[in-house]
């Protein structure tokens, strides 16, 4: 990595947590954002554990922010319930102590997100 990417980002993108694999629970709901062509793509998976709570696994293709971002945002929302408030991209920045040069990786999580929560409640999800 060339570029020096602050400690959570780097530990995220070594052993990433929440990559979604043959042994995730079924996704019930998707959303992506972006394009690998362009640099940057994100893929939120939704579903639901063995007991109810919610499961969100990624595939993420781009920088180490850009995998570090979806696995954060993954780690927030597994294991719960459904945000009543959608993670916004600035919270990931913050989380991840990412600078604003690395604003589209959080937003691509962000926007992937919105798109599959829209799909999984059958509506649109503000964002």
């Amino acid at each position: 990595m060339a570029e020096r990417y602050p400690a959570p980002v780097v530990t995220r993108f070594r052993q990433p947590r929440f990559v979604q694999t043959s042994d995730s629970p079924p996704a019930v709901a998707a959303g992506a954002h972006g394009a690998r062509a362009a640099g940057g793509r994100v893929e939120i998976h939704l579903g639901f554990h063995p007991d109810g709570t919610l499961a969100a696994r990624f595939r993420a293709y781009g920088d180490p922010a850009t995998i570090a971002a979806a696995d954060w945002l993954c780690e927030q929302l597994d294991g719960g319930e459904l945000p009543g408030k959608p993670l916004s991209a600035p919270e990931i920045l913050r989380a991840l102590s990412l600078p604003r040069r690395s604003a589209n990786a959080a937003f691509l999580a962000e926007q992937a997100l919105n798109e599959a929560l829209g799909r999984l409640t059958g509506g649109s999800c503000p964002g």
